[in-house]
């Protein structure tokens, strides 16, 4: 029989002798061993624990903060007119802290498209931003009667979205807000004119006058084609499609997008300030590190706008060109928990006045996942 000592330490588990049967030297590497694990336990929990550092299946379930700039001066063009400049910052929710009540949501939209794909991790999104618009010519106080009118929005919004287990990916958004000088339009763009030594707007006094805005908005993103992958290196493709309906905008739209790069993160491209092509703070990284080029094209039959519908103080109005498109190309990277994007948008005319064919702006974009 095994003497007392060794029983106890047998039946307690112990990894170690007890002290009255060990020798000192024994007992020190013993002591040693023990506390070199303790420490790589600590260290490995303390950096799974730090958001940049755990694998994208334990960062799945983190909320997002997204910031969203678009101005003409970045487009190709860098023309101060049409679309001038968009801001919009998103928080998106955890899908653990998502109420119970949205998957029926979703389980509604399986009913009408007869879908019988499931929703994996449903979000809450709420968002808040502005956009302006303005004529060509800033330097005129009564501006040219064939130009579209000054218009600022100002707005907030809540919406869904949700990743299925096909790979496609649903948006819902109610918007809600104020077109007019409530909008504040005309105070930002002066300020910042004036910090850029710009041409101070001269025109604002005739803009649409204050009216609510309010819209319903759906973009669905078909699950990705798979053009081509070789080792971490890829390029994927899917069309999207969408409709809005309220006194903001009431549209139908639909178009493709494609993406090369490396190490591609689970998203869905870069997020923009609508009318856009589709795009989300939504993104799980794969690696440390990716990038990736992207590009795409849309189409949009717009039946209402606004902006445009709306007269001016003045009673003047332009004609609205009913189908308008949109291309864009750009760049995103993302390291660990943080993704940044640059894209260059080339919108084609949106209302028959218009002396120019087309219209250009840049949208820079950053999202955290914490």
């Amino acid at each position: 029989m095994p003497p007392l000592q060794g029983r106890l330490s047998a039946a307690s588990g112990n990894s170690f002798p007890l002290p009255t049967k060990a020798s000192p030297i024994e007992a020190t590497q013993h002591l040693r061993i023990d506390v070199s694990r303790a420490i790589a336990n600590g260290v490995a929990a303390f950096l799974l624990s730090v958001p940049g550092l755990a694998s994208a299946d334990q960062r799945r379930d983190e909320g997002l903060f997204t910031f969203v700039l678009e101005n003409d001066v970045l487009g190709e063009r860098k023309e101060d007119r049409d679309y001038t400049n968009g801001f919009k910052l998103t928080w998106m929710s955890a899908p653990a802290t998502t109420p119970a009540w949205t998957r029926r949501l979703f389980a509604w939209c399986d009913w009408v498209f007869s879908d019988d794909s499931t929703v994996q991790d449903p979000r809450i999104e709420f968002e808040f931003g502005q956009s302006m618009f303005t004529p060509k010519n800033l330097r005129l106080a009564v501006p040219d009667p064939r130009d579209r009118p000054y218009a600022g929005l100002l707005y907030g919004a809540v919406g869904l979205v949700g990743k299925r287990d096909d790979g496609s990916f649903e948006q819902f958004q109610g918007v809600f807000g104020v077109v007019g000088p409530a909008s504040k339009a005309e105070q930002v763009q002066r300020e910042f004119h004036k910090l850029i030594g710009g041409q101070d707007p001269k025109g604002w006094g005739t803009q649409i006058s204050n009216r609510f805005a309010g819209e319903l908005r759906f973009q669905r993103t078909e699950p990705t084609q798979t053009i081509y992958r070789r080792n971490r290196f890829a390029a994927e493709g899917a069309p999207h499609w969408g409709a809005s309906l309220g006194n903001l905008t009431t549209a139908l739209n639909a178009g493709y997008s494609v993406r090369v790069g490396v190490n591609l993160p689970e998203d869905f491209g870069p997020p923009r300030v609508y009318p856009s092509l589709p795009g989300s703070g939504y993104f799980v990284p794969t690696a440390a590190f990716g990038w990736y080029l992207f590009g795409g094209v849309e189409a949009r039959y717009v039946a209402r706008s606004m902006v445009l519908d709306e007269p001016s103080t003045l009673g003047t109005h332009v004609t609205r060109q009913p189908w308008v498109l949109d291309a864009q190309y750009g760049v995103a990277a993302y390291w660990d928990d943080f993704r940044a994007a640059f894209t260059l948008v080339t919108r084609s005319r949106e209302f028959k006045e218009s002396d120019s064919r087309v219209s250009s702006f840049g949208a820079l974009s950053l999202t955290w996942r914490y």
